[in-house]
């Protein structure tokens, strides 16, 4: 007894208050880094943008106030006359324009298009024309592209005409500009933006063969989760269900044999009900072990076609009575309508009404047990709670808790909560909360995630009282650790 005693002050230790807060499903935490992703580029854009537009806005007002009056007072330059003011407003304006559509130049490249042209033919610095270039051939709008770069080529053609016509011989850097001018505004752009185009296309076609390789391999890895649940059903089927059959068969034999009213027969009957019992739920965990929806929620799935919304509180009280007749005081009560829930959360529920009673049954023989559910809107809340057991009664110190990483799994799949706990009086509480409407995502039906917000279902009674439990069977009490243990 004293081994059980230790081992339970360890696991509670360890799982003390054991809160299960679930991580979101993988389909809510997969997408969010792709929109942290998008974000970041989003900020990156914006930067770029808003950089280049401060640059050429720059670079214009440069042009406008100081390079064009020196260009005009240099010795070399053409006599085209002094430019009328109204021209130079209209040079400015379409300077400013023209750096001020860089901002929108992702949403609207032919804004940024027409903007720059303008410039040009006003005789403008046309700063902003290769970005302009650059954008129509990145995003492939290349018929824009080709109809842009003719119309931006042919301002040095018809300036080199005009000059020639004017004042022959034509200066060597008029032709040096007007042939030169092809390279930075035309050339450079569009070779930059088919690199980038490709660069971009690689990248996208490396991230398709990425998922598709992660698609292919999820399914292998589903293929092979199928087979090995394929192969432990047989395995049950074939061993478990065989001996569990035989004994129900034996069990029948000795009823026969028995006298109706000895206590050989009333074993014999309970040993058949329960076995027989036992071979159905055996038949359920076959069919969820051969069943998997896509999303791989098959305990959800299997428990909402095993278990019919009516049949639930029937079989809840089945279950306390087998308990009863065992020899366990158990007692339960139901506030709500069960019917509220969904059968996938009903199921949850039995499954650890269950597991609480059989947990107290096996590591605190003799004590009382008590399962309170509560049915609200939102949730479906149960506690079984049990007392501090006899001091002559020897607890099993078997069992690792996997029952209780078993129940945890099956709300968590729903969404839920578990919370298990050793009482101050010597006792142990199991606590679940699941969805009413048995939530895809967790947390989705508003399930709470802190402990302070965890709620407590099981209402006070006697179990609460540290002489209760015991002092019913008259073996007392005192303040020993307690014996139950969560397996």
């Amino acid at each position: 007894m004293a081994v059980g005693i230790k081992r339970m002050r360890a696991f509670a230790a360890q799982d003390e208050p054991l809160l299960v807060r679930e991580k979101p499903p993988a389909r809510r935490s997969k997408h969010r880094p792709h929109r942290n992703q998008k974000r970041r580029t989003i900020s990156r854009a914006i930067v770029i943008d808003t950089a280049l537009a401060v640059a050429a806005l720059a670079y214009s007002l440069l042009q406008a106030l100081v390079f064009q009056p020196l260009w005009r007072m240099a010795p070399s330059a053409p006599d085209n006359g002094t430019p009328s003011g109204a021209l130079l407003v209209a040079i400015t304006a379409a300077e400013i324009l023209a750096a001020l559509s860089l901002l929108t130049r992702r949403r609207l490249p032919l804004v940024l298009a027409a903007a720059s042209i303008s410039d040009l033919w006003l005789g403008g610095s046309g700063i902003t024309f290769p970005v302009a270039v650059y954008t129509l051939v990145v995003r492939g709008r290349n018929r824009w592209a080709v109809a842009v770069g003719l119309a931006g080529g042919a301002v040095p053609v018809l300036d080199f005409l005009l000059i020639t016509g004017e004042r022959p011989p034509v200066p060597l850097f008029v032709q040096e500009a007007a042939v030169g001018y092809l390279l930075p505004m035309l050339v450079a752009p569009t070779l930059a933006a088919t690199t980038v185009r490709t660069h971009r296309a690689l990248i996208r076609s490396l991230h398709r063969r990425a998922e598709q390789l992660q698609r292919e391999q999820d399914l292998a890895t589903r293929n092979a989760r199928l087979e090995e649940r394929a192969r432990i059903a047989r395995d049950i089927h074939d061993v478990v269900a065989h001996y569990v059959g035989l004994i129900v068969i034996q069990s029948g034999a000795l009823e026969i044999s028995e006298a109706t009213d000895s206590p050989a027969h009333r074993s014999a009957r309970l040993l058949g009900d329960l076995g027989r019992r036992a071979m159905g739920e055996l038949r359920d965990l076959l069919d969820v072990l051969r069943y998997e929806d896509v999303d791989g929620r098959a305990e959800a799935s299997a428990g909402s076609q095993v278990l019919s919304t009516e049949s639930w509180q029937r079989d809840v009280q089945a279950l306390v009575n087998e308990v009863r007749r065992a020899g366990v005081l158990a007692t339960w009560q139901v506030s709500g309508e069960p019917q509220r829930a969904s059968a996938a959360a009903q199921r949850a529920a039995y499954r650890v009404i269950q597991e609480g009673i059989a947990n107290a049954v096996r590591h605190a023989p003799g004590a009382e047990v008590r399962v309170s559910v509560a049915v609200s809107a939102q949730s479906l809340d149960v506690c079984v709670r049990n007392g501090r057991p006899p001091e002559s009664a020897a607890g099993s110190t078997l069992g690792g808790g996997h029952g209780l990483i078993g129940i945890r799994e099956r709300v968590s799949l729903l969404g839920g909560t578990v919370r298990a706990s050793a009482t101050p009086q010597g006792g142990f509480t199991l606590v679940a909360r699941i969805p009413a409407e048995a939530a895809a995502d967790a947390g989705a039906a508003g399930m709470p995630r802190a402990a302070e917000e965890f709620p407590e279902p099981c209402p006070p009674g006697e179990l609460d009282d540290p002489g209760a439990a015991g002092g019913r069977r008259g073996t007392g009490t005192t303040g020993h650790p307690p014996r139950a243990r969560i397996g």
